[in-house]
């Protein structure tokens, strides 16, 4: 088998050619020839245009083929397709029957236009009809090609090997699913007719009782013996009793303290006689009334003349 490539030949392909032609027995192409269709060949590749001719020529040989890039499209383009044509089916119809029943109700003796009218919608109904079953025949076509595309994709060989690979690790879950839950039901069994203790295993599920998180705390746990819980009750009021107590005392020695560090803190400036006890600035307020203090000694001056004489 010979492989066409765009590339120059080389002088081996040249005298392939040559041979071939000869042992068949045909014209070998001339320089002159050669050339000629080379160009002929680059002209119609890019210069060509295509016409509306060729266009619905490729389509129609795209149709008959069955080659379509987009399937769910096609599909789509062909109900709409026929949703419409047999909109303007019942259409037709509609007003072939308005026309008869106009014809019949006519008293007078009928024309030649309003028979030819007549005519005309029936025709139009004819095509109407065909179109429609043109449609679909295109519609059950591509109906064809996507149930044969599911089918040539649901029988591919790797597919089918995938699914078989599939369906046989789920076989070996669910036996061994299985074998564990006989496993377990046999260790049961043992555990009740030997009457002994189960041996403990360390990696064994822990039994849990759930809990609800926000509820955990909140409640205390009620216990069995009602005597034990009143006398836990009792015992749990004298402490209570007992806390206060000692709690009110408490507050009552510091209610004190307060009150002789707030004797202790009069203040008065020089001897005025002016007291700060209703002044919101200090804090701290007495209701005994405050008394003024007498100051008694000597002076400065006295204190350092007797200090330079040596008398104090």
């Amino acid at each position: 088998m010979y492989l066409i490539s765009d590339s120059r030949p080389t002088q081996d392909d040249v005298t392939k050619y040559i041979n071939v032609v000869k042992n068949s027995r045909d014209q070998v192409l001339s320089k002159r020839e050669a050339t000629k269709m080379r160009k002929t060949q680059d002209e119609l590749v890019t210069t060509y245009t295509y016409t509306k001719e060729d266009i619905e020529r490729n389509v129609k040989e795209r149709k008959k083929t069955g080659a379509a890039a987009n399937m769910g499209s096609e599909q789509a383009r062909a109900n709409l397709a026929v949703q419409s044509a047999r909109a303007v089916v019942s259409e037709a119809k509609s007003r072939l029957e308005e026309a008869k029943r106009e014809l019949l109700e006519m008293t007078g003796e009928t024309t030649y236009e309003e028979e030819k009218k007549v005519d005309e919608l029936d025709k139009e109904l004819e095509k109407a009809k065909n179109e429609l079953n043109e449609r679909l025949e295109e519609q059950n076509t591509i109906q064809d090609l996507v149930s044969k595309r599911k089918r040539k994709l649901t029988n591919r060989r790797k597919d089918v090997n995938w699914a078989k690979v599939n369906q046989r690790a789920r076989q070996m879950n669910e036996t061994a699913d299985f074998e564990a839950f006989k496993e377990q039901q046999a260790r049961k069994e043992a555990e009740n007719n030997s009457g002994g203790q189960a041996k403990f295993n360390p990696f064994a599920r822990r039994k849990v009782k759930p809990k609800i998180l926000w509820e955990v705390g909140q409640k205390e746990e009620k216990k069995d013996d009602e005597p034990n819980e009143n006398i836990s009750n009792a015992n749990a009021n004298d402490n209570q009793n007992g806390q206060r107590k000692t709690a009110a005392l408490k507050a009552a020695q510091e209610a004190k303290k307060v009150a002789l560090v707030a004797e202790s803190h009069q203040i008065t400036l020089d001897g005025d006689g002016e007291d700060f006890d209703n002044n919101p600035s200090f804090g701290l307020a007495s209701k005994k009334k405050s008394i003024t203090r007498i100051r008694k000694g000597i002076s400065l001056s006295d204190y350092l003349d007797r200090k330079a004489t040596g008398s104090l």
